[in-house]
């Protein structure tokens, strides 16, 4: 489930995602995670254990994209991208506030 896409008015792509056996809200391709490495790092080992998942020869980020369990922690995150001067549509903060409780579990 997409909650905004890249584009030309956003920076930030979020989506809902398993991890771990946990619903989250991933920003996927977030623009704070930039270090990358040609060697797969611990984290692709911890979240997909199964080697035959992975593309080899490519570029991986350093760590993992963020990933959030609920959804304040993602309007604030979306606040820090503003905050550095990215792009984020307010569809974003609309579409998270309507619907990432749906998919986020509740404890």
């Amino acid at each position: 489930m997409s909650y905004v896409r890249m584009g030309d008015d956003s920076d930030v792509y979020l989506i809902g995602t398993v991890v771990k056996n946990v619903e989250v809200i991933e920003c996927c391709g977030c623009k704070f995670n930039t270090e990358k490495t040609q060697e797969e790092p611990s984290w692709l080992v911890e979240r997909y254990p199964d080697p035959e998942h992975w593309v080899r020869g490519c570029w991986w980020k350093v760590n993992p994209d963020p990933v959030f369990t609920s959804s304040w922690e993602v309007l604030r995150h979306l606040d820090e991208h503003l905050g550095a001067g990215h792009k984020v549509p307010a569809r974003a903060y609309e579409s998270v506030s309507a619907r990432a409780d749906e998919w986020l579990v509740k404890e």
